[in-house]
C-alpha cells in the first residue's frame, strides 16, 4: 500500500514524508510530546502512523 502512496506522490509536489519520519515530532514537538512518542519510537516500542 504505501508503494501505491509513493507512486501518486511522487507524481506532484509534496512538502512532506508519508511514514516512517519522526522529523516532525523531534525538531518541532515539545518536551511532552518527545517523552510521548519519539522516545517509545527510537526504542522500537511503538510505530509512528499517519492516518
Amino acid at each position: 500500500m504505501i508503494a501505491i502512496v509513493w507512486m501518486e506522490v511522487s507524481k506532484t509536489f509534496v512538502p512532506f514524508q508519508f511514514g516512517g519520519s519522526a522529523d516532525n515530532t523531534l525538531y518541532y514537538g515539545n518536551e511532552e510530546q518527545k517523552k510521548k512518542y519519539l522516545i517509545p519510537t527510537i526504542n522500537g516500542e511503538k510505530k509512528l502512523k499517519n492516518v
